[in-house]
């Protein structure tokens, strides 16, 4: 059961990973979304064989976000993410240009939704897939906070968890660091231990605490 299950009682599109790619590039710009990950190693879950490529062509495509996430991109098929590979893309696509049309992507199809927790900070939900993909929709999050009015520590422990509290809210600050420690203890699709901070004036996020 995911764990958003537990907060919100959500119905989470179940989407497995894969590791092919679109026929054409073309046929697939469409549908191409952004994919939070991190660059520190997260363990593999039981019975999980885990195959490095050192072929440069088969290495996922990927853009620095900030603290240890990346964006990498990946092609919605329906029952599953096709992972989208350098050899995917177009001679004369930028990185940057895949970025805006992922990220347009997303914005046009992400039905968003933030609610507070049962727990007692607010989580972020959008069908249980672009939950962590909403780090790359700066106005999401310069809307939320000014409608705080205060700065935001934000946690994304894995792909469909999202968790939110205003800096000044220490001790739901407190119950994030909770579950961030409790996601990593047993749970699937891992991202970051890290807590970020989003500043509302310079729109600029950093890392506020690591949980251990």
């Amino acid at each position: 059961m995911s764990f958003f299950k537990k907060l919100f009682g959500s119905n989470e599109k179940q989407i497995a990973p894969q590791q092919s790619g679109p026929a054409t590039f073309e046929s697939g710009k469409s549908r191409i979304f952004p994919r939070i990950r991190s660059t520190t190693p997260q363990p593999s879950p039981p019975g999980q064989i885990v195959v490095r490529v050192n072929n440069p062509d088969m290495q996922p495509l990927s853009k620095p976000l900030f603290g240890d996430l990346v964006v990498q991109y990946a092609v919605d098929n329906g029952s599953a993410f096709s992972t989208l590979f350098k050899k995917h893309l177009p001679e004369n696509t930028s990185i940057d240009e895949l970025h805006a049309i992922a990220c347009a992507n997303l914005e046009r199809v992400a039905d968003v939704n933030v609610q507070q927790t049962t727990f007692g900070p607010y989580g972020l939900l959008a069908g249980g897939n672009h939950e962590a993909a909403m780090f790359c929709v700066p106005e999401f999050w310069k809307s939320f906070s000014d409608n705080l009015n205060h700065n935001l520590v934000v946690a994304l422990p894995s792909k469909d968890l999202v968790f939110i509290a205003s800096q000044n809210d220490a001790v739901n600050i407190t119950k994030i660091k909770e579950m961030v420690a409790d996601v990593f203890s047993g749970g699937g699709d891992l991202i970051s231990r890290n807590l970020f901070l989003y500043d509302r004036t310079s729109s600029q996020w950093s890392v506020y605490e690591t949980v251990s």
